[in-house]
């Protein structure tokens, strides 16, 4: 099978973009069983966005084997 660079490009966002609602989703269910965070509020995205930015440093780490402490700084 061969596809264009530009079909390689729309199907790479295509699954990034559902990989990105998939984690946003399953991270919002995991923060919210340990903290009551109203959906506003600043301190809640703040911890979202961390944790978004490590589960996707580990997740590159994993592809990426040895998986050393630096990749998860």
């Amino acid at each position: 099978m061969k596809l264009t660079n530009e079909e390689k490009d729309k199907i790479t966002c295509r699954v990034v973009d559902s990989l990105y609602e998939k984690l946003a989703n399953e991270l919002e269910y995991e923060l919210q069983e340990h903290e009551s965070f109203p959906e506003t509020n600043d301190a809640y995205m703040d911890l979202f966005n961390e944790m978004t930015v490590k589960i996707v440093k580990y997740m590159r780490s994993e592809l990426f084997q040895p998986m050393t402490n630096e990749d998860l700084k």
